[in-house]
């Protein structure tokens, strides 16, 4: 499953209607008193990737969080394949609390205290994994991190272009590194 979320500020036809306006400044004005009017909304959509339908859709207003939208629809005995903008120490405990599983991309700004790493074989290498080792968040002074043993997965895509790295972070402590990869991958597939 996948949680996805995007978020609509207007329609294409009130930005195309504020870019014909004649004056530049006078479109850019109209365009930001229109967005004030318009209300936000938020698709909150968890995409069952292995039969390819929707699992859940549900609509916020802007000022709920994403994080919140997604906890409020798990389900117990899934595996939740959640992205950054998705990702909090909420969102793990919760999971673990559902007896769910996860593999989540972390921002690069989320410490992680590495425990104990792991050999990587031929075939995780050829995935383009990076290293792989268990875990625990060290949290911060404004967020306490669960005390969960996790494994934190990184990733060179060799198909993206600058090959970025990205990381991840699972429970599934048993599967290969490069299953875990491709778990993520069919986020897009």
């Amino acid at each position: 499953s996948v949680a996805w979320a995007m978020q609509m500020h207007m329609s294409h036809a009130a930005k195309g209607a504020a870019k014909a306006l004649p004056d530049a400044d006078a479109g850019k004005r109209a365009d930001r008193q229109m967005r004030k009017r318009m209300a936000r909304i938020r698709l909150n959509l968890h995409w069952a990737t292995r039969r390819g339908v929707p699992m859940g859709v549900s609509l916020d207003g802007a000022k709920g969080s994403e994080s919140a939208a997604f906890i409020k629809a798990l389900e117990p005995d899934v595996i939740y394949v959640i992205d950054r903008g998705i990702f909090s120490f909420k969102c793990l405990e919760e999971l673990h609390k559902h007896g769910s599983h996860y593999v989540a991309r972390l921002k690069a700004n989320i410490p992680f205290a590495p425990h104990q790493q792991r050999s990587l074989s031929a075939e995780d290498a050829a995935h383009g994994v990076v290293s792989d080792c268990t875990g625990y968040f060290p949290g911060s002074r404004n967020h306490k991190a669960p005390q969960l043993l996790v494994r934190e997965i990184v990733i060179v895509d060799p198909a993206r272009p600058g090959n970025h790295a990205i990381r991840l972070i699972t429970d599934l402590l048993e599967l290969p590194a490069h299953i875990i990869g491709l778990l993520y991958q069919q986020r897009w597939q």
